[in-house]
């Protein structure tokens, strides 16, 4: 070993494997160490900030807002301030669904109707002559940056009672939630969508429903959603991560406390609604459809409802022929599907009701 100034140099004969190796003094050491580490915060700190400001979530809560946005397609501008959590959303005692929409809360282009679901005003007691449907899901189905008018369920609403031209009338009633999962998609069934007494549910699934991964419910559980309380950033390579796995050792992955049991809720479903009949439609991914990444995913999603008193209708099909980029609510967004994208899954999930004589007056 030979001391060259202040290091301790190993070295080995060129015979050796090995190689050679500087090594530092403890304290030039911990030295590094601290240089490290205090380069690693101002860094983990802007990459949490552009993390925060690409997904629109607030960096404090009484801090400045982010921006709204235009639809995609051609809509008019509005303000699309749905990313502010802490007001349109409040956590609740119940662990199934840790949060739920604030009753009567306006904010922007997002409405909450008096019984906490974004839709207009229902009466609890259904008309007569009416045959009513709650539809549930995430932030598909909740419509994220969509006037009212052009989500899911209201454009299967407009479609339903245009067909039956006054013969009945049709109510959709949109229960989708931000951020929800099959877990709390399931929840709000029960804790408030059950009293409307519907003649059917139709569950809108995707991809991550096989996952707890809410921003929505992740900054409402911090309690502030502060900037150095929660880093939004690690959770979503926690996700990518547990995403991984799923594919390649769903045993490990289904350790992970956010791994979702998908087959436990739509069981739990069934028994809510008495053994009824329902409708689960997948929504597929936007991103290439050929080939098609997520098939796997969709895959279990139909072998979650197997058994149960579930019809099972995937968009996937539906949505093909065209790119998937002319669906997308924004350009960067592979899981919200625009105006257009809503109206192809209305019209595709209007056809599978039939097909599956889920509505009144189909024969057999």
């Amino acid at each position: 070993m030979l001391a060259i100034g202040s290091y301790a140099v190993d070295t080995f004969s060129p015979s050796s494997d090995r190689g050679s190796r500087v090594r530092l003094t403890p304290g030039r050491r911990l030295l590094f160490v601290a240089l490290i580490a205090s380069l690693a915060l101002p860094i983990g700190v802007v990459a949490e900030v552009s993390y925060r400001v690409r997904r629109g979530i607030p960096l404090f809560p009484e801090g400045p807002r982010a921006r709204g946005g235009a639809a995609s397609d051609g809509a008019a501008a509005m303000d699309f301030d749905d990313a502010h959590y802490y007001e349109i959303f409040e956590r609740v005692p119940d662990p199934e669904l840790l949060y739920t929409p604030k009753p009567g809360v306006t904010r922007g282009a997002v409405s909450i109707n008096s019984h906490g679901f974004r839709d207009r005003e229902y009466p609890v007691e259904k008309p007569a002559n009416t045959f009513r449907i709650v539809v549930l899901g995430d932030s598909i189905v909740w419509g994220h940056r969509l006037a009212i008018d052009d989500v899911f369920a209201k454009q299967l609403e407009r479609m339903l009672n245009a067909e039956a031209s006054g013969e009945r009338a049709y109510e959709v009633l949109n229960f989708g939630v931000s951020g929800y999962s099959a877990r709390q998609e399931v929840g709000i069934y029960r804790a408030r969508a059950a009293v409307f007494q519907p003649d059917l549910v139709i569950l809108g699934l995707c991809v991550n429903d096989e996952y707890y991964s809410s921003v929505e419910g992740d900054f409402l559980d911090d309690g502030s959603g502060a900037l150095f309380r929660k880093s939004f950033l690690l959770e979503h390579a926690q996700m990518s991560f547990i995403e991984l796995l799923r594919d390649r050792v769903p045993a490990l992955a289904a350790r992970f406390r956010h791994t979702v049991d998908v087959r436990a809720h739509l069981t739990e479903l069934a028994r809510l609604r008495g053994g009824s009949r329902s409708l689960i439609v997948i929504f597929p991914v936007l991103e290439s459809f050929e080939p098609y990444r997520d098939g796997a995913s969709h895959e279990r999603l139909r072998a979650a409802a197997a058994g149960l008193p579930f019809a099972v209708h995937d968009l996937l099909p539906d949505f093909r022929g065209v790119p998937a980029q002319a669906y997308r609510v924004d350009p960067n967004d592979v899981i919200h599907p625009n105006r257009l994208g809503n109206e192809v899954a209305a019209r595709a999930t209007l056809a599978a009701l039939h097909a599956e004589k889920l509505l009144p007056g189909d024969p057999g």
